[in-house]
């Protein structure tokens, strides 16, 4: 018991663009507490602001509340303190660090519990547990020095065959904690969603690289290249894997190195979501029946001309393209139904550049701000991810 009534105290934390956040805490108490009583001024959260106060029976998120023993309280994710992932440096000398989840809680004003009123509080109290929506969900693994997450989708028991998302992160990720390609952003943790699995269960491979890159922009991949192929074929060799249906994404240096996979295995994927990088145009014309869809920013200097003189290598040796640009700060709604106008062209390579101005703070933004900006965002947009699994091979 954390206090007289109050039996344990969860941080809850859910996968984000920009990195993974704090946003909720869950309060168990040692009896069943009456909805109607709790107030948005109930509770304070020490550095927080409380979006939502209410009650249920299950220690988890509702749409609406009920009596139960949790009191669940909702965090704003834009605060300071929500943010969990961070980057302190630039470039080689970068240092990621990793925060775990953690709330201050205080009951400030009385509530009703089943027996009586439960009176408020003066003394602070510290989570003692911690949840990791989605991330939690992922198993950690080596192989050939290789850590690498997966995700088995629920109800897996090898009867059937299911699709696979290998999704391989930037450079600014590599690191040794397994975890980090989970919680830098939604490449990875997006797939394994509630909210995705239930239209797509699937399996999810996040490896994770350590230093330093595995390509460079002299379009040349170094061994782990073969290193993650075998491992892919471990998993697949391990698991009943649709082998018609595994598709790849990756961003910068994942998307890099999705490309060289391509080239060097070109029946390997189904289709592929590829975001913030480039490739050699010359051998990616040789696969220009791939099924792709690229994101870039207009403001990245590097893969904005890059995949562009990859794309009309591929549309000269016979793809057929669709391009479009758009905003960045466009309503999700708006991105669905632009997707699905380029899905209608029938083109098997779709090209999406973000205006300039709506990515990160637009000219005021450099070129690495425009880089990193561009997955921020990329990944949520739904019309997007559902055209990956609309294709087989």
């Amino acid at each position: 018991m954390l206090s007289k009534y109050i039996k344990n105290i969860t941080a809850v934390s859910e996968p984000a663009g920009a990195g993974f956040v704090c946003t909720a805490a869950i309060i168990e108490y040692d009896r069943l507490i009456k909805n109607d009583s709790l107030g948005p001024d109930s509770f304070h959260v020490r550095d927080r602001e409380i979006v939502k106060i209410y009650g249920n029976k299950e220690a988890q998120k509702a749409e609406k509340g009920m009596d139960g023993p949790y009191v669940i309280i909702e965090l704003s994710a834009a605060d300071a303190a929500a943010r969990l992932y961070e980057v302190k440096g630039h470039g080689p000398e970068a240092v990621t660090l990793i925060h775990e989840p953690q709330v201050t809680v205080c009951q400030v004003r009385p509530v009703h519990g089943e027996n009586g009123e439960i009176p408020a509080e003066e003394t602070y109290l510290e989570s003692n547990q911690v949840v990791n929506l989605v991330i939690d969900d992922f198993i950690q693994d080596t192989f050939e020095m290789l850590s690498y997450n997966l995700y088995i989708p629920q109800g897996y028991d090898g009867s059937q065959r299911w699709p696979l998302v290998l999704f391989i992160h930037d450079a600014g990720c590599c690191g040794t904690d397994p975890r980090l390609t989970l919680v830098q952003g939604l490449g990875a943790a997006i797939w394994a969603s509630p909210q995705h699995q239930k239209k797509h269960p699937c399996f999810v491979l996040a490896p994770q690289f350590a230093p330093p890159p595995m390509v460079n922009d002299d379009f040349e991949a170094d061994d782990r290249i073969e290193m993650l192929k075998r491992l892919l074929d471990d998993v697949i060799s391990k698991y009943n894997v649709d082998d018609k249906r595994i598709y790849t994404t990756g961003q910068s240096m994942g998307c890099m190195s999705s490309c060289e996979l391509y080239v060097r295995y070109p029946n390997l994927f189904a289709a592929s979501m590829m975001v913030a990088g480039q490739w050699n145009p010359q051998t990616m014309a040789e696969v220009w029946n791939s099924h792709l869809w690229i994101i870039v920013s207009e403001g990245d200097k590097k893969a904005f001309p890059g995949m562009t003189a990859m794309t009309a290598a591929m549309e000269n040796a016979g793809a057929r393209v669709a391009h479009e640009t758009w905003s960045a700060k466009a309503a999700p709604g708006e991105w669905n139904q632009a997707a699905r106008r380029m899905i209608a062209t029938g083109a098997n390579i779709l090209f999406v550049s973000f205006d300039l101005e709506s990515v990160a703070r637009g000219l005021a933004s450099g070129p690495g701000e425009h880089h990193e900006s561009t997955w921020q965002v990329a990944y949520e947009i739904e019309a997007v991810r559902e055209w990956l699994f609309t294709n087989h091979k």
